[in-house]
């Protein structure tokens, strides 16, 4: 009779599944790794599974990082029954968590970041780097890893590797574009943001860099960090009319519902917007096809 694989050894199995059969990124595995090693030896019961949450919550881990973590969990307790593992396919119910609002940047502060002027070495990069994401929703990892030969001006796109290293086009601004061109002009090397010697900035940097640049604009906060940029995109994208599918894509969401959760921090008022100009039961309907394509 074989004897069963130690735990250590399946966790490693299915951290390399990961990485190597569906493309994890580095900050997928280390939330892996971090969840299954909280995990530890925990009986695989029902009983069990319920222990190892309480306990969770007792050292005072917020809901969120919980469900984050059960998740994880979660998915390398089905791994193990897909692969013969464990007999049954076990499973931990995520924690009530009801969303919250996500606080977005108000026009006021939009208008700060696009008509400010920087100065120095720095500060050109970094703004630029905030006016794409604003401009496209780009997670920060797909603005650092953006290669000049990826940015299409004359096409008015960009090609960024999205997560599970799939690539898509994402469309940008004219305005934008001159940003672009304007910082193109004056570097080189491979990398649209690098530093100066040419080298990839590492989000710790890129995060720091941020800060500073909005706190030079007067821009202080919770708020202010980079998936803000990203959240503000997608709110302004579907207050001004967009469709929720494009917009989803352009995300690189791998499905509709992870786009709906960027729009929690919407009230209804803003789904209302505009909402005069979409509806059959507004007439003429000539009249505001003409008007839309003014």
């Amino acid at each position: 009779m074989t004897a069963p694989t130690p735990i250590f050894d399946l966790t490693r199995l299915f951290i390399n599944d990961g990485r190597y059969l569906r493309a994890w990124s580095e900050r997928t595995v280390e939330t892996y790794e971090r969840a299954l090693n909280a995990f530890g030896s925990t009986p695989l019961t029902k009983a069990g599974l319920s222990a190892w949450v309480v306990a969770l919550r007792q050292r005072g881990l917020s809901v969120t990082t919980v469900n984050i973590m059960t998740r994880a969990v979660s998915s390398y307790l089905s791994w193990l029954h897909t692969e013969g593992h464990h007999p049954e396919r076990l499973r931990i119910k995520q924690l009530p968590n009801p969303p919250k609002p996500i606080k977005v940047f108000s026009d006021a502060e939009v208008r700060r970041i696009v008509t400010f002027r920087p100065k120095g070495r720095n500060q050109p990069r970094t703004w630029t780097l905030l006016v794409l994401m604003l401009d496209t929703g780009l997670r920060l990892s797909e603005t650092l890893t953006l290669e000049r030969r990826h940015v299409d001006l004359n096409s008015l796109a960009i090609k960024v590797m999205g997560k599970g290293h799939r690539e898509r086009w994402v469309p940008i601004s004219m305005e934008c574009r001159k940003h672009l061109h304007r910082l193109l002009t004056r570097t080189e090397g491979d990398l649209v943001f690098a530093t100066a010697s040419g080298s990839g900035i590492t989000r710790h940097n890129a995060h720091r860099d941020i800060k500073r640049v909005c706190r030079a604009i007067g821009i202080e906060g919770a708020h202010v960090h980079p998936h803000a940029f990203r959240h503000c995109f997608a709110a302004s994208y579907v207050r001004r009319g967009g469709d929720i599918y494009r917009l989803s894509r352009i995300l690189g969401h791998s499905t509709i519902t992870t786009t709906q959760l960027y729009l929690r921090s919407m009230g209804i008022e803003h789904l209302q917007e505009g909402h005069e100009r979409f509806t059959p039961l507004t007439p003429p309907h000539a009249t505001l096809l003409r008007s839309a394509h003014r």
